[in-house]
């Protein structure tokens, strides 16, 4: 079967185009790549010949890449468009860009997959409405230091879980959390843990690096004057999915990877609630009580009230501060997997999955917020029965 060459402009200095040439190198099969360096080049070269992606950097000589590419998408709908950010600096002006996000530093598996997500139709990006409910945010948390520190050591070739901890360790109020999160019985651990230390151990560096978002999220939200949310069923569910997620993957005897995303989506699947509440407080009533005099889901009620769900909203924040698309997807779409066209069990079916079951209650005892129809197309009905069981008797574990 033959190979489709894709032609790909980079925008930005010569020392970033050497960079980003050199990790496509091994790809030349699938990535024809040139370069400009200046913006107003670029659109010139745009305007002769169509592309069918753009990379560019955020700093331009002559402008802002993201203004670039805003512009490149309105002028050129069917060119792709990437942008290479840095993460702490930036990452706050990237929620809601209708753009593919590659968080620096990058590797050649981060870019080659921005890329093919990118040419991917089924791709899940941010619309109008949610971009629209982005913009009127005034409360938004950028991802914490201590993260990236936590992050630099994760990809260490030299990683220590210890030194993992000590950092972490550094931070009272950061690992005072989460501790007190890593040892409620929704998180599954065995043993109690005392320090750091032993919850990066019993952990791991993964699900550490998901935590610290987490527990960072919800002390943000916190400060706001005037936040409505019960924070601890909150913290609950999403530690229950994260864990749901985590056994059904396994259930599945899907790779390590997709059992790390699916944990990791699992626990910040819901952060967008956070976000609505503390920036759309009055409105995010509203909703909740269009939900119960409508007898909707809440997911119908955000759209009826906002034009948005939570979902998106939350997918938005995440793929700001860097997370990789199948966490970002299976966080956008949990509520409506259906509109995911790749047929095959991922971390967005686990969390989908744990969500809706974790919902179950004696009024609501059958897992009506099961894709029925999704699940058929990808042959997985028969297994519902099973994973109820997996999920409850993982709850009901002597951890």
């Amino acid at each position: 079967m033959s190979v489709t060459t894709r032609t790909v402009l980079f925008v930005g200095n010569t020392a970033e185009f050497d960079q980003v040439r050199t990790m496509l190198a091994d790809h030349a099969d699938k990535w024809n790549l040139s370069g400009c360096e200046k913006a107003s080049n670029a659109l010139t070269t745009l305007a002769a010949q169509h592309y069918d992606a753009v990379i560019a950097d955020w700093h331009l000589a002559d402008s802002s890449g993201l203004s670039f590419l805003d512009l490149v998408s309105h002028q050129n709908p069917r060119t792709v468009t990437v942008i290479l950010f840095n993460v702490e600096e930036d990452s706050l002006k990237c929620i809601g860009a209708s753009h593919q996000l590659v968080g620096k530093p990058y590797d050649e598996v981060m870019l080659v997959s921005a890329l093919e997500h990118a040419c991917d139709s089924s791709a899940w990006l941010p619309d109008d409405a949610v971009r629209k409910l982005v913009l009127g945010m005034k409360n938004v948390p950028s991802p914490p230091s201590l993260y990236f520190r936590v992050l630099k050591e994760v990809r260490s070739s030299l990683q220590s879980l210890e030194n993992i901890g000590w950092l972490i360790a550094r931070d009272p109020a950061m690992s005072g959390k989460l501790l007190q999160l890593a040892n409620a019985a929704s998180m599954g651990l065995r043993t109690r843990v005392t320090n750091t230390i032993e919850a990066t151990v019993y952990l791991g560096s993964k699900r550490i690096e998901s935590l610290l978002l987490l527990v960072h999220s919800f002390s943000y939200f916190e400060k706001i004057r005037g936040f409505r949310f019960n924070i601890d069923s909150f913290c609950q569910h999403s530690t229950r999915v994260s864990r749901f997620s985590q056994e059904l993957c396994k259930s599945q005897k899907t790779s390590a990877v997709i059992a790390d995303q699916a944990f990791t989506a699992g626990l910040l699947h819901d952060i967008g609630k956070l976000a609505l509440a503390a920036n759309y407080a009055d409105q995010y009533v509203k909703s909740i009580e269009v939900a119960r005099a409508e007898k909707c889901t809440e997911v119908e009620a955000e759209s009826i009230v906002f034009g948005a769900t939570h979902a998106e909203l939350g997918a938005c924040l995440l793929a700001s501060w860097g997370l990789s698309r199948p966490i970002v997807e299976a966080v956008a779409r949990h509520h409506r997997p259906g509109h995911d066209l790749r047929r095959r069990f991922s971390a967005l079916t686990a969390v989908h999955v744990a969500n809706a079951l974790d919902h179950v209650s004696p009024t609501e005892p059958e897992p009506t917020r099961l894709d029925m129809t999704y699940l058929e197309t990808l042959g997985l009905t028969a297994r519902v029965d099973d994973w109820k069981g997996i999920c409850k008797a993982s709850d009901n574990s002597d951890y």
